[in-house]
Parts: C-alpha cells; sequence; structure tokens
C-alpha cells in the first residue's frame, strides 16, 4: 500500500478498519514491512504507544507484540485485543514534517508464531493445532488430529473422516502460522490415502493434484498461478500468495462413505531447485 501526502504534517495515522482476519489470538504477533522513501530519515511505525525506527530507503520488518496489541486503544480510546484487530492503529510519526508528494509503502500485514520458521504453514501437534484449518462442510466431514498415522518425522496429522458419502468438501487455512508465502514457489504437504478411491486436491478455481489409493501423496501446489488472481477463498475474495489466510483446498473424489479417512501432513511452502 502507498501512502502518499498532500499536506505537511509530522505524523499520521493508518488504520485496519475491516481486516480480512480480526482474530489473531492463535498468534504471537502481527508483522508488515515498511518502505521510506520520504527525505525523513528517521521515522517511526507504532502503535500509539509505542515505536519502531524505519530507516530511509529500506524496507523494515516491524512486528507487533500480543501483549503490545492487548494493551492499545483504536482512535475513539476503545480498548482493543487480539480476538478483533478491528481498527487497530498504525502511528506514523516524523523527526521532520514529511513534504507534500513524499511516501512509504507498506506491506500486507500478517500474523506469526514465535519460534516457528517461516516457511511452515500449518504443524499438526495435538488438538489445540485445529484452530488452523476448519472444514467447509463440517456435518458431512470432521477434522482431528491423530497421532497414530503420521508422516515420517512428525508427532500426528491431520485426520478428515467422512460423516457420510459425499463428493467433494473444502479444507480451509483459516489460520495459517505463515500466512505469507510469496517469497516460495510451492506449498507441500503429504496425503495418506488408506481407501481404494484415488481423488484430487485443488485451490479454488486452479490446478488439480491427484492423489492415488492406497498410501502417500506428496502433493505440491503451485504458487504461480496465484498470480492470475483467480484463487478464491469461500466467498468469492481473491487470495494472494501475500495472504492465504482462508484458502479452501477442494477434495474432490467419488466414492468415500461414511467412517472412512484420509490423512494429512503439516503444510510447508518451499522453493523449486535453481
Amino acid at each position: 500500500m502507498k501512502v502518499t501526502y498532500k499536506t505537511q504534517t509530522g505524523n499520521s495515522y493508518v488504520v485496519l478498519a475491516n481486516p480480512v482476519k480480526t482474530d489473531v489470538s492463535a498468534y504471537d504477533y502481527i508483522s508488515f514491512w515498511v518502505y521510506n522513501d520520504s527525505s525523513d530519515t528517521a521515522i517511526k511505525v507504532a502503535t500509539l504507544w509505542g515505536g519502531y525506527d524505519v530507516p530511509k530507503g529500506v524496507w523494515t520488518e516491524i512486528r507487533i507484540s500480543a501483549a503490545e496489541i492487548n494493551g492499545t486503544t483504536d482512535m475513539n480510546s476503545v480498548a482493543l485485543s487480539t480476538s478483533n484487530i478491528s481498527n487497530f492503529v498504525f502511528f506514523i510519526s516524523w523527526a521532520d514534517d514529511i513534504q507534500v508528494g513524499e511516501s512509504i509503502y507498506i506491506s500486507s500485514v500478517t500474523a506469526g508464531v514465535n519460534g516457528v520458521a517461516k516457511n511452515v504453514i500449518t504443524n499438526f501437534k495435538d488438538n489445540s493445532s485445529l484452530s488452523q484449518v476448519s472444514v467447509f462442510w463440517a456435518d458431512a466431514c470432521t477434522a482431528s488430529i491423530d497421532t497414530t498415522i503420521k508422516h515420517e518425522g512428525e508427532e500426528a496429522s491431520l485426520k478428515y473422516t467422512y460423516n457420510q458419502e459425499q463428493n467433494f468438501n473444502y479444507i480451509i487455512l483459516n489460520a495459517p502460522l505463515n500466512a505469507d508465502v510469496s517469497a516460495y514457489d510451492y506449498i507441500a504437504f503429504y496425503v495418506y490415502n488408506p481407501t481404494e478411491h484415488a481423488f484430487m486436491i485443488q485451490p479454488t478455481w486452479g490446478e488439480g493434484v491427484d492423489v492415488a489409493a492406497n498410501g502417500w501423496t506428496l502433493v505440491k501446489i503451485d504458487l504461480a498461478q496465484f498470480d492470475a488472481e483467480k484463487i478464491t477463498d469461500m466467498s468469492g475474495a481473491v487470495v494472494t500468495k501475500a495472504n492465504i489466510v482462508n484458502l479452501p483446498l477442494c477434495i474432490y473424489g467419488t466414492g468415500f462413505v461414511a467412517g472412512e479417512s484420509i490423512y494429512f501432513s503439516s503444510f510447508i511452502a518451499g522453493n523449486n531447485a535453481a
């Protein structure tokens, strides 16, 4: 986002009026990058009650902790919390007044977890991990954590169980540990299919990947297809590589009956070999 100043000023505010995801209570911080393209070499970007230096001419990452979010207010002095960050305020201040026509640039805002590598999208370990994903038609299929069937080196898997005969449903990445995968070429995960039914997984309106019966299959979702802005969430809003919150993955296949299950490893992002 480009912020261009129409008047000479010493400070300004950017408000998250309608964030795509309002509840970030499952995360340790929100993060974004700021590029200072102004003549001022000493700007600060902050909550209403704190500040981070942004040098001129470089991209600077700003991380605002959950504690900082819970300790601030919106522009009307209403207390904010990580359970609802609507109207969260970024305060931008200047050592010298910014000049008319000068700009700064702000990236997408994502949420993250301390100690989790930036390419980890989901990490299935225990029941708390279920907050990272959901099933669109939850009455037809159930998501749970399974510690008996899991990919090599992992603590658990996401178990997807059919409650009735159904041809397709969606797993939604509603709270990925890292939502910005713009630095990567693909999203990868393994699927264990112990049934006799082959099926396909695809992002909404995207390219499908076949999953074989009776074994593990490596699924790679090519992120280049996101560049065409055709991948959408279930409301029709475009999902970008910079923010994959609410990305739906369609599971399409015939023959599944009540009681059958398939299993998913953790999701990671990766790059193709040079």
